[in-house]
């Protein structure tokens, strides 16, 4: 559940999909950008990986990070670090956010972000940025925090409920037909790892 809250917190802006594929100048290209996007994905993360156990081997932490921070001759790439770290956070976490607070808090009359809903989105971009300075050294145990509770509920469970509720309501379908196994098996294990990830996170934070 650890690793899997990691992985998925890499991946915090796929709520976000269908508002990029509607601004999209050029829709035919979809496929092939998202084909690209998640090659490079996987060549920036697997080669992140492969490099940082060629250089540090059985003793690779969960986050490189963690063995940057033993190094005493590499204090400029911890800041570094840390900096991509707060980088991610504020560039990914605002898009999530604000996907919730549209479904819970509708917008009204011609003015999309009144100035009750900008102070709210506001507060909670900062309330993310005091919450990675504060654990910037467990940058592991946060990113599977996140990965678990929020992202998976935003990227994975809710997308697959709305998904099923609609095709149990327009296509007249039977909640557990064979046609919906698919949705349940997703929305399952989707809410397995959200309760065990963040329950494992939540106590290495407090170790």
């Amino acid at each position: 559940p650890r690793s899997i809250g990691i992985i998925v917190f890499c991946f915090a802006g796929h709520p976000c999909f269908p508002i990029v594929y509607e601004c999209m100048k050029e829709p035919q290209y979809w496929m092939t950008s998202v084909y690209l996007t998640f090659c490079l994905a996987f060549m920036y993360y697997g080669g992140l990986g492969v490099f940082g156990y060629l250089v540090f081997g059985q003793d690779l932490q969960a986050s490189v990070t963690q063995n940057v921070e033993l190094l005493p001759q590499a204090w400029l790439f911890r800041q570094i670090a840390f900096l991509c770290f707060a980088v991610k956070i504020q560039f990914t976490a605002p898009m999530p956010l604000n996907a919730i607070m549209v479904a819970l808090w509708r917008p009204e009359g011609p003015r999309e972000w009144t100035p009750g809903r900008s102070v709210a989105l506001v507060a909670l971009t900062a309330a993310t940025a005091v919450t990675a300075v504060t654990f910037s050294k467990q940058v592991a145990v946060v990113a599977a925090l996140t990965g678990s509770l929020f992202t998976m509920s935003t990227a994975v469970l809710f997308p697959a409920a709305i998904d099923l509720c609609l095709a149990c309501r327009y296509e007249e379908r039977a909640l557990l037909s064979a046609q919906n196994l698919v949705h349940l098996l997703v929305l399952i294990f989707g809410v397995v790892i959200a309760v065990a990830g963040t329950y494992l996170s939540v106590l290495d934070l407090i170790q």
